[in-house]
């Protein structure tokens, strides 16, 4: 049984009485799930503050505000906010933001009564306090601003925004930016990011505090008052937030810059590179990837100075540059250890021949290379650098030094795997029954099943346009996309109507989320997904293969990744060419491959001998290979020997003249270039065959036409290693 109030707390408001004796029986309440009981001295002294005589139209925010700086005790203030709650939610408020009040009402008692000490310990006002919905349970968030225009972006924000650590940033919002005014969005900018960013950099939990932060500047980069607010020029923009290592490269100091060699090469050091057109020319990149390449690591500063220089104006994919740039690095960093910590230089050469690359720096590096049993694109990627820097005279390079720079091709490894019929069709199940009501396993599912109806690259894939479809003449379609080796020209590639039906269904699945996607860049691609609130992505080969292995898991098989869809395809390609005894143009039809080789060499390696037999009509074997196949070689056109099949690096020739005599001699050089003159011999042979009359003439000519194939499956296979 619960006491009334003592007789002399009569409020002369009647409506303000009922809440007094409703507060008091609460408060005494023991065992009350809702409210903590109160010691009775606690209660009156709280009911006390308040004058008899008052009025509902005299409840104000500053009245709230009054009674709570009257309360010293930590017991005495939460009985006083238990007190200000009640008054709320029986309407006896009357003060300035009584529509923010009013919002007050919703909130659970207990969440309400914690807000409401917050709030008052630090003088704020109603709009600090921010009431949602989300889903059917309401919510509340405590703000710092200090006024209306910051409050409603937050409360705006906060709705779609809310993770475990959600009420820190919220709370120091105002805090993070310091003495910084803000009454429009465009007093955002990249330098009250900066601000905020290194603030919430110092809490315990910063992940996720940095990772509202993104997204807070992102939902302002989407209205159309904030789109300007970040460029590249003041070091951040939007795409570069959305990178997954944005928080890396924004520390150490990248800076995004658009790549054009019309431009001068920037002075400073780390670069991150926004693709501006180089996107066109690979499948591996879009618009809105900003790739990093920290050209401090070189130790030597004229050295890096030409490495920046021939960075900016080399014609390779953006891709294949950073590899290749990190590789120059390398070698640059070692020689730099050569002269400083060996001194080699002061050794061998004088005072004013400093500022030069040494035959025996180039030797002690290319020993280095192959002692490590490092790729031979450490030493090719270096020559062509040196090459560079020799044509337009940024640095000495000895002549002498490039005969060291040659280095014999690895034996390729085929890597390729393709997937059974059984596991595939385990896989196709498993991904469709995840597809059901998940939009981003749906997208996969999607790209699954083009990936094994086409020849494409998983990567070409999820960067098709949506005006990538292009109607033929007749009822046929064609996909218009660059393709790995279109070098920036797109192509336009004929699809069955069963690959059609997926791409309209996924650009038909998409359109709701493009249409809300305020990024150009990225709402023109199919296959894209709201990361989270205004947060749009275009999957990636990385998320996709991680899936798909996922699956495998699930089902116990091996785990494949989106390569081995290619891989599959390509293998169903070959089988079928063979089995119909399909041509070599008939089968680059088939892959859309430029070389049959690509096909050959890269997937079923261990189908080579059956397709080139079954085309060339010979049994190939393995012919003994003396000679050397590499991919050039310095000899002249006079050099040339066997109908310009290979060179001879000998004055005069050692072996009897006979028609095998250059191919098994260990001094013959075949070059990559030299393909088509293979191709031409043997068609050549073909013809001798039909005509010789002899069946032991027919047997020497094939012998010969089985060296000659040998030879070009060796340079196909050189051609495709090293692109």
């Amino acid at each position: 049984m619960t006491t009334s109030p003592p007789s002399v707390f009569a409020f002369k408001d009647k409506k303000i009485q009922k809440v007094i004796d409703l507060f008091f029986n609460k408060t005494r309440a023991k065992g009350n799930i809702k409210y903590s009981s109160f010691d009775v001295q606690i209660v009156n002294k709280v009911i006390d503050l308040i004058p008899q005589d008052i009025d509902c139209s005299s409840i104000t925010w500053e009245f709230f505000q009054e009674l709570f700086n009257k309360s010293i005790e930590k017991e005495m203030q939460d009985c006083t906010c238990r007190l200000i709650s009640e008054l709320i939610k029986n309407d006896c408020y009357s003060g300035d933001y009584i529509e923010i009040v009013e919002t007050f009402k919703t909130v659970h008692t207990k969440n309400l009564v914690e807000a409401l000490f917050l709030i008052f310990s630090k003088s704020l006002l109603p709009h600090n306090l921010i009431v949602f919905k989300k889903n059917t349970r309401t919510s509340c968030y405590v703000n710092d601003c200090t006024n209306l225009f910051l409050s409603f972006l937050l409360r705006d924000f906060v709705v779609h925004n809310t993770t475990a650590h959600s009420h820190e940033f919220y709370r120091n919002f105002q805090a993070s930016l310091a003495d910084t005014l803000i009454t429009k969005i465009t007093d955002f900018n990249a330098r009250t990011f900066k601000t905020q960013y290194y603030f919430y950099k110092n809490f315990k939990e910063r992940v996720p505090l940095l990772t509202l932060l993104k997204k807070f500047y992102l939902k302002l980069l989407s209205s159309p008052e904030g789109k300007d607010i970040l460029h590249w020029r003041d070091g951040i923009d939007g795409n570069m937030l959305q990178t997954v290592s944005f928080n890396r490269n924004y520390e150490e100091g990248f800076l995004p810059i658009p790549l054009n060699p019309f431009d001068p090469v920037p002075a400073f050091d780390k670069w991150l590179i926004m693709p501006n057109g180089a996107e066109n020319k690979t499948t591996k990149i879009n618009s809105f990837s900003y790739k990093p390449i920290n050209f401090s690591l070189c130790e030597d500063e004229i050295l890096k100075d030409c490495v920046k220089h021939w960075f900016w104006n080399s014609k390779v994919s953006l891709t294949a540059r950073i590899d290749q740039a990190y590789v120059i690095i390398k070698f640059i960093n070692f020689i730099y250890d050569l002269r400083n910590k060996f001194s080699i230089k002061r050794m061998t050469q004088s005072f004013d021949e400093q500022d030069s690359i040494s035959v025996e720096e180039i030797f002690s590096y290319v020993q280095f290379v192959k002692n490590n049993n490092k790729n031979v694109q450490y030493i090719s990627n270096v020559k062509k650098f040196l090459d560079y820097l020799n044509e337009n005279n940024l640095y000495y390079v000895e002549p002498s030094g490039f005969k060291y720079l040659v280095s014999k091709p690895r034996e390729m490894r085929n890597s390729a795997r393709d997937i059974s019929n059984e596991n595939l069709m385990k896989i196709e199940a498993k991904l469709k029954e995840n597809a059901h009501d998940n939009y981003l396993n749906t997208l996969y599912y999607i790209v699954f099943h083009i990936a094994i109806a086409t020849e494409f690259r998983i990567s070409q894939i999820i960067n098709l346009k949506v005006n990538c479809l292009i109607k033929g003449v007749k009822k046929d379609y064609y996909l218009e996309s660059n393709t790995k080796v279109s070098k920036g020209k797109k192509v336009k590639i004929p699809i069955t109507p069963y690959t059609r039906r997926y791409i309209e269904t996924a650009i038909k699945f998409t359109q709701e989320v493009r249409d809300k996607c305020q990024d150009i860049s990225i709402k023109e691609h199919i296959f894209i997904h709201e990361y989270s609130n205004l947060y749009f992505k275009v999957i990636n080969v990385r998320t996709f293969s991680d899936y798909l292995k996922r699956i495998c898991l699930e089902l116990g098989i091996e785990p494949f990744t989106a390569q081995n869809l290619r891989d599959t395809y390509m293998t169903k390609s070959l089988e079928y060419a063979i089995k119909n005894n399909l041509s070599d143009l008939e089968l680059k039809a088939l892959t859309n491959h430029k070389n049959i080789s690509t096909t050959t060499n890269h997937y079923v390696a261990e189908k080579i001998n059956d397709y080139l037999e079954a085309t060339h009509m010979v049994v190939i074997g393995n012919p003994t290979i003396k000679g050397n196949i590499v991919t050039e070689t310095d000899h002249k056109h006079e050099d040339l020997v066997n109908d310009q099949c290979g060179y001879c690096p000998y004055e005069s020739c050692i072996r009897r003249d006979d028609n095998l005599d250059c191919l098994m001699c260990s001094g013959f050089i075949a070059t990559v270039d030299r393909i088509p003159f293979y191709e031409e011999k043997i068609r050549s042979i073909d013809s001798e065959i039909k005509s010789a009359k002899l069946p032991t003439d027919k047997e020497r000519l094939v012998t010969i036409k089985r060296l000659y194939l040998a030879y070009l499956r060796k340079l196909l296979e050189l051609r495709e290693t090293t692109g």
